[in-house]
């Protein structure tokens, strides 16, 4: 196998498809995977919608043109004349404040033309223009108090993008732990099917000369069966190991969204670089506890926005309109402008909903949903706690039984060397030396899947982590 993967990783250098360390695999997860690629654009789509939220208080601007010709019956034409006919056109702005106050100020202009009216002291013109300007100004009391429903609003709709914004966030993260997870995997599976690839070797090895030494009545067919089943046994395992690391190779390839059939030799780490690892800063909140935390402020705005809105409604408003009637639409413009003949009005308006009922109901609802999510929150804070600790135990047991197999591993090579200098002076068998070197085989699989472990749980303290692109 390693020398068809040698082939494999040349082949790949020269098309430009290598993937040697972590590092270069995660990068090119991130420009290829339409997963990642997906959730890193609805963030970036998440956070311009946030504008949303402060629209209803920018200034708008409105216009309208009105065309209306009425020929219509007549109680007395005298007055009303045969038909009329009016045209009128606004333009004007409107600003909606953060603390209760709407304003709007608009130009109006209309004109209207009598037909079949004679004119006379009552009517001195048929066709005038009324032209005017208004401002107008309404400030919320008691349901939006000085701008507390909208600024309630405004604050629940950002906390619902951030919390989607974050959700997409985590869903990155979980996409580039599964490709670490799947790098290792295929790794380490790489190392292990050459390694016992090479037990079963020696195990074939034992086989035969278990064998020659039974046809010459040397041992007794037991040694046989024994070696036999032995290689039975490490066919098994390197067949078990070949069908994972098609599987394993699968999952690389897939994160990568390729269908490629050659795949390059990878970089694991030794003992001494997997003992050397450090449990990595995790005081900092995740991406999924702060998207909940996000959801549960939003659930409180939202209460609090609803709360204001079934109050009594209570508006004081005032207008002001400046304008002239003239039947030159120029003189009626300048006069549009003029102090000399304002309107003003100042008023009170109120009203108050009387379903208190469904109101209450509704309260209860909204109450018990904001208090549905500081439970959850308060449950998913235990949750990752107890996980990190769970992890932070586990990553050292695993490095502790790491030490002991990296020891292992080491006393089984001296052993083996010490056997084969033993052999060359005629002191030791063939079959002894083949026993060693299966122990020796057997204490690299083993410390290779034991890193393999260590490196999968390395990578889910990725998950508590913030992205970083």
């Amino acid at each position: 196998m390693k020398h068809l993967l040698l082939l494999n990783f040349i082949f790949l250098l020269l098309t430009g498809q290598a993937f040697g360390n972590l590092d270069s695999y995660l990068k090119e997860v991130k420009q290829t995977n339409s997963g990642f690629k997906s959730s890193i654009e609805k963030m970036k789509s998440l956070e311009k919608k946030k504008v949303e939220a402060s629209l209803p208080f920018e200034v708008q601007v409105f216009s309208e043109f009105e065309w209306l010709e009425d020929k219509g019956p007549r109680l007395n034409p005298i007055f009303q004349g045969a038909s009329r006919e009016q045209t009128s056109m606004s333009l004007g702005f409107t600003k909606k404040t953060r603390f209760g106050l709407d304003a709007e100020l608009s130009y109006n202009s209309i004109r209207e033309i009598y037909e079949g009216r004679p004119t006379s002291q009552f009517f001195p013109v048929n066709d005038y223009y009324t032209n005017n300007v208004t401002l107008s100004f309404e400030q919320s009391v008691i349901q939006n108090a000085f701008g507390a429903q909208s600024r309630n609003e405004e604050k629940a709709i950002n906390l619902e993008y951030e919390a989607e914004h974050l959700i997409s966030e985590r869903e990155a993260v979980q996409i580039l732990v599964t490709a670490e997870k799947s790098y290792w995997a295929l790794a380490f599976n790489e190392e292990i099917v050459d390694t016992l690839g090479e037990s079963v070797k020696r195990a074939k090895a034992i086989l035969d000369y278990n064998t020659k030494r039974f046809n010459r009545n040397v041992v007794e067919s037991g040694e046989v069966l024994q070696a036999n089943a032995g290689y039975l046994l490490r066919q098994l395992d390197y067949e078990e190991a070949k069908d994972n690391y098609t599987q394993v190779l699968k999952d690389f390839r897939s994160m990568i969204e390729t269908s490629q059939k050659i795949t390059p030799p990878l970089e694991i780490p030794s003992y001494e670089e997997a003992l050397n690892y450090e449990i990595p800063q995790m005081t900092q909140k995740s991406a999924n506890y702060l998207s909940r935390l996000r959801q549960t402020k939003a659930a409180k705005a939202r209460l609090k926005a609803l709360k204001e809105s079934a109050k009594p409604d209570l508006k004081v408003y005032a207008n002001l309109v400046t304008g002239d009637i003239r039947a030159n639409y120029s003189e009626a413009n300048e006069g549009a402008f003029s102090t000399n003949n304002p309107v003003s009005t100042v008023g009170v308006r109120f009203s108050t909903p009387l379903a208190f009922g469904k109101i209450n109901t509704l309260f209860d609802a909204y109450t018990e949903e904001a208090s549905a999510t500081e439970l959850s929150l308060s449950r998913l804070a235990i949750d990752e706690r107890v996980e990190k600790e769970k992890l932070t135990k586990r990553f050292k047991d695993l490095q502790a039984r790491l030490k002991l197999s990296q020891d292992l591993e080491l006393a089984q090579k001296k052993k083996l060397e010490n056997e084969r200098r033993f052999q060359k002076r005629g002191r030791s068998t063939t079959y002894q030396v083949l026993l060693f070197e299966q122990d020796y085989l057997n204490s690299q699989v083993s410390g290779l899947r034991l890193r393999l472990q260590l490196m999968n749980v390395y990578a889910d303290f990725k998950n508590f982590q913030r992205l970083s692109l």
